[in-house]
Formats: C-alpha cells, structure tokens, sequence
C-alpha cells in the first residue's frame, strides 16, 4: 500500500533563446501507492491477543534469520524488457530490498523454484495498460510451492494499477533558437500485499486463504521501465514484505467521529508503542515534497510530543525521499508474525487431516525468451543516428572551411573569439533565467505554504475554543440533572410524593434529553461551519498564491525580454563586424 508523491520536471535549454515564461502546470504531482487492505479491528484483536500468548510461552530467538522460499511469477504484456518481460537481475535488484531492511530476520530463497513468465495481454487495459483482473484471482492461478503459508509468492505484472505520463513541449523562441520542456507524472497503485491473520488454519476457507496469499507488484518500480529516465521504486517491494510479515501503515487509523467520519489522530495508529501518533493530510503531503528534516513535523502534537516518523518504511505514502528502516517494535513484531501465524500453518492443517499436497500447474499464455540485452527504443536508436550524422557534418563543415592563408586564420580566430564571448553571455543569461524560474516557482510555493499554515493556526484555535465551549455546555446540563435527580430523590422516600416525583423525573429527563439533543445540532453546525471557512480561506490562500506566481512570471517575462534584446544586439554588432572583415 506504498502510495508514492512525485515531482518530476525538466528544461532542455537549445542554442542561445528565450524561454517562454514559467508554466507552473508542467509540475506535476501525483498520487502512487499499494493496494493492501488492511486487517478489521476484530483480526487485529484476535491478532494481538494469539502474539501475546506466544510470547508468554515461547522464546524468541532473535539470532535465527528465517528463510522463505520464494516463487516468482512475471506476467508481461509482451516479450520486451518495457513490456514487463523484466530480467533475472532486476528482478534480484528488487529482491535485495529485503535484505537491505530484513537481513535481520529474513532472508529470500530463489533456489527453490525457476522464475515463471508469461505473456498475458489480456490482462491489462489496451490504453492504460493497468491489469484488469482481480488481485485474490491471478494469486490462486499462479499460486506454487508446499502449501505452508510461510513460502512467499511474487507475481510481477506489467502495471498495477500505476500510470505514467510524459509530456514535451517544444517552443520556438524570438531569436530562432527553441526551449524544450519535459514534465511527468506517475499515479496510481504500484504494489499490494496479504496481511497474515491469526490462526487461520482454523478458518473453513484456510485453503483458499493460503492460495491466495501472496505479493503482486508493478514492474515499474524498477528503474528506467515505465520510461528512461525513471528512477522507479524499488521500496515499494519493502513496504509491501512488511505488510505480509504483519505491520501495517504508521498513519494507519480505524477511528470515526460522532458523524462516520474518519479520525486521522489515532493514538493506537499501527499498535506499535515506538511510532508516534501521526496523520498524512494534504498540508503535510505539500510539505513532504521539499522532504523536510527529521524532526521538524508533529501533525498530531496533541495527542503525541514525539515528531512524526515521516520517512518510516511504513509509512502509507512515500515522496521520493530517502526512506529509514524499521523500529525496534516493527522489527520484534515481524517475527512474531511469522514465527506465531505463517511458520505452524502446514503442520497444523496436516495434524487436522486438511492438508492437501498442491498439484503441478500448467503456465497460460506464451511464455517469452528472456533477453539478456534490452532492446533500445525506436526513439534512441533514431537520436544516436542523428548525433552520428551531425557530427559527420560538423566534421566535414571544418574540413571545408580551413583556411587557406594566414589571413583567412586570423579572420577564422576573430570570429571564433566571438563566437565564444557570445556562447558564454547565453550560458550566463540561461543560467540566471533557470535560478529566476526555480525562485518563481519556490516565491510562489512559500507563499501558498504560509498562507496554509495560518489557516490551520486559525482552524486550530477556533476549534478548541468550540470544544471548550460545548464541553462546558455538557457539564452544565449533566450539573443539572444531577442536581435535579438529588432534589427528587427525597421525594421519592415518602410514599405521598413518590408518583409525582417519577412523574417529575420523567419530564425533567425530557427536558435534558431535548437540550443534549440541541447542544449537539449545535456543536455540529459550529464544526461544518469551521470546516466550511477553512475550505474557503485555503481556496482564498490558492488565489492569492496564484496572484504572488503571476506577479513573479510577469516580472520574469520582463526581465527574459531585456536580457535576449540586449544579448541580440550584442550579436548583431558583433555580426556586423565580422562582414566588414
């Protein structure tokens, strides 16, 4: 369930130009993570209180190191190294991550079972190319190994549910030159994992869940396969080994206020007693994109003094940051998990004579040759012919042009000297111009973060004062009743008063139930209310973020403007000089 934000945007800047002003929508962020359903509170319970028996009654043996035999399944889209058909070594590349956080505990074994492949089109989307299938489906149909729930089976699909966009913009600039713009964006679902649950092999459908047990992820998350250049994401095969050794998101929460709503603060979060309580809201997702130093972020402060662990392995999204590993209690907790759910699996299904020996299976589709040497795309094979040809050109443009007297040298130096005092006033100019777009554009994110911050400043305080406000009503009205239920108790001792003291009761319990009842269509109505102006004033905080961008483009425009006229003048002169030559 790895979500992943990421911002990618680069310029190519061509000979000596002007570039168009900043466009801030060719940065994009998007959205990547996993699809791993979590555990219901009721198997979490359940879950806890079988660890808690385990640890009373066995030793840990934090020495042991256990080793998992892993079957590899690689459905592509087609044979290509792009269509899926990843190879044995970066297939490894990935697997390495498991030793990188669990050579603690955990080792791979790929010694038990060749890699599977098959060439499976049917199952993504013509376009999109995201797998149409069902997760729990294509487990069960490439589902190997002894049937033991401690065995890990990976299938490698050509796309989850992820997708990748790059665009390039080409402009012709004022003196003839052009400015070239990349941007990207990635989005989606890279990875998603089973949770064990406790005891299942005494669940009906204990088959089942142990072939459908498993890993499913993306090949992009390796580099340079959704397209080059792509630095993919090799933790999401991490974050989702340890959902299927038994964590589960750091932010992760099952609390719902009054209303069904989801709570973000949840002090139980993962059950982990050293991960602080903390959220991943959409301040803090703007925030995470400049990956902040640790420590410096406590989303939940009043219910944790600890800073967030924002770079936790566990964490249910990611941003292109450097990622940490485990804490001591994820770390115990994992084999815990193993040793306690998946490790007893085989021999207590044997032990209820509902063990069944897996059969051998027959793989679907064509099953492609792996190739050894990725094939070069189209498109690079035609820029290297291109460089080739434009060198030969240059090359023979030279020849061309040798000198053929020493006149004709000096004449050649001159306008080389200028040549080269015009090259570097561009690489000067482009230079300035890139820090003045990355000031833009940062003026610009400050700006937008600000006015955020003194939003929530502002929603913080109003909402604390409408908690203590309405917690003062609550303690009134109980304050009453309370002392109305004393003033009729001394009634209800004597016989000739004791109907009309019920009687009273009850209409007085009335009364309190109808002001609750009002306290509460209040209390509701001063949060959406809240809420309401927080939406308003972050749309007001987008506008204004807006303005401060468009002041600082225009400003850009200006400067771009006088920079090129003074730079084409200079070249002018300079052509003019060397014609008189």
């Amino acid at each position: 369930m790895l979500p992943n934000f990421r911002l990618v945007a680069t310029g190519l800047g061509a000979l000596a130009a002007c570039a168009q002003a900043l466009n801030m929508t060719n940065f994009t962020i998007d959205e990547v993570g996993c699809g791993t359903p979590s555990l219901s509170l009721e198997q979490w319970t359940h879950s806890e209180e079988i660890l808690a028996q385990g640890k009373n009654t066995t030793k840990r043996q934090e020495a042991q190191r256990h080793r998992i035999p892993v079957h590899i399944t690689v459905l592509a889209k087609n044979s290509t190294v792009n269509g899926g058909n990843i190879h044995d070594s970066q297939i490894q590349q990935v697997l390495d991550q498991v030793n990188k956080f669990y050579s603690y505990g955990f080792y791979l074994d790929t010694s038990v079972d060749t890699i599977h492949r098959h060439t499976r089109p049917d199952l993504f989307h013509p376009e999109s190319g995201k797998f149409t299938g069902d997760f729990y489906d294509i487990q069960r149909q490439y589902h190997r190994g002894e049937g033991d729930y401690a065995s890990l089976n990976i299938i490698f699909l050509f796309r989850l549910g992820d997708s990748y966009k790059v665009e390039t913009v080409t402009q012709q600039l004022p003196n003839g030159g052009t400015w070239t713009s990349t941007s990207s964006s990635s989005g989606g679902v890279m990875g998603r994992s089973t949770i064990p649950s406790a005891e299942i092999w005494k669940y009906s459908n204990a088959l089942d869940l142990e072939k459908s047990d498993g890993m499913v992820v993306s090949s992009a998350i390796i580099p340079d396969i959704a397209y080059k250049g792509y630095g993919g994401s090799l933790a999401t095969f991490a974050h989702e080994f340890g959902h299927w050794v038994g964590l589960l998101h750091t932010d992760h929460s099952d609390l719902k206020d009054t209303w069904g709503n989801k709570v973000l603060c949840d002090p139980n979060n993962d059950g982990m007693k050293d991960t602080p309580t903390h959220m991943l809201d959409d301040n803090l997702k703007r925030t995470m994109q400049s990956c902040p130093e640790r420590g410096t972020v406590n989303t939940c402060q009043h219910l944790d003094s600890r800073s967030d662990p924002i770079y936790n392995l566990m964490v249910s999204m990611k941003f292109g940051c450097e990622v940490d590993g485990l804490t001591n209690d994820q770390i115990l907790r994992t084999l815990d998990v193993y040793r306690e759910f998946r490790m007893p699996y085989k021999q207590k299904m044997q032990q209820q004579g509902r063990w069944v020996q897996p059969q051998g299976q027959q793989p679907q589709g064509q099953q492609p040759q792996e190739k050894e040497t990725q094939e070069k795309e189209p498109q690079e094979k035609e820029t290297q012919e291109k460089e080739t040809q434009e060198k030969e050109t240059q090359e023979k443009e030279t020849q061309d042009q040798q000198p053929q007297n020493e006149q004709g040298d000096w004449r050649q130096q001159e306008i080389a000297r200028l040549q080269s005092k015009s090259d570097k006033a561009w690489d000067k100019f482009h230079r300035e111009q890139a820090n003045h777009r990355q000031q833009v554009k940062q003026t610009g994110q400050r700006s937008l973060d600000d006015c955020f911050n003194q939003v929530d400043q502002e929603h913080q305080r109003r909402g604390k004062s409408i908690s203590e406000s309405m917690r003062k009503k609550y303690n009134q009205l109980q304050a009453d009743r309370d002392g109305v239920r004393k003033w009729l108790e001394r009634y209800r001792q004597q016989p000739q008063y004791r109907q009309w003291a019920e009687e009273e009761w009850n209409r007085q319990e009335n009364d309190f139930a109808a002001r609750r009842q009002g306290y509460r269509q209040e209390e509701r109505g001063r949060w959406q209310g809240l809420e309401r102006d927080s939406r308003q004033n972050q749309q007001s905080c987008r506008r204004w973020a807006q303005e401060e961008e468009a002041r600082g483009v225009r400003e850009l425009e200006k400067w771009e403007k006088e920079s090129v006229k003074i730079l084409q003048d200079n070249d002018s002169r300079a052509q003019q000089y060397i014609n008189s030559l």
